[in-house]
């Protein structure tokens, strides 16, 4: 379990250092065009700001740019948006780390989801299996949002 903890945390680095990398997503510098300041979290919600959370204005909906597989952690990423050199990266890290890039995560036998957009990306993580979600919450909800499957 601590070790889908730390790859949690893993990711949120990741995402940081892709958003420093581009200018920390202000409205110069960010390559997804407006930023309304949303969550872009991918629940039936808005990306308009309404919570805060940093987001860009984009509609992420439809199929992931990228997704990973980590069969042996039982947790899966996919990321969309506007960042194709990120998405290369993305996908070598994937491999490089013991996963399978796939077209899409799956929802079967699904614990939960932890939501991150940044720089016009939008990460979400699925966690399968014997993932405590009381454990995974908190860690999420420091730069993300949480979804009980």
């Amino acid at each position: 379990m601590r070790n889908s903890i730390g790859k949690l945390m893993i990711a949120a680095a990741t995402l940081l250092a892709a958003q420093v990398f581009i200018g920390c997503g202000d409205s110069d510098s960010d390559t997804a065009g407006s930023n309304s300041g949303g969550s872009g979290k991918n629940n039936g919600g808005s990306n308009d700001g309404s919570d805060g959370k940093g987001g860009s204005g984009d509609s992420f909906g439809g199929a992931p740019a990228t997704a990973c597989l980590n069969a042996e952690e039982h947790v899966c990423q996919e990321h969309r948006g506007n960042m194709e050199a990120f998405f290369e990266a993305a996908n070598e890290a994937c491999v490089e780390d013991g996963g399978t890039v796939v077209p899409s995560c799956s929802k079967d036998d699904l614990v939960g989801t932890c939501t991150h957009v940044a720089s016009g990306i939008e990460t979400i993580v699925y966690f399968y299996g014997d993932h405590d979600p009381e454990q995974l919450k908190p860690a999420c909800e420091m730069q993300g949002t949480w979804n009980d499957a």
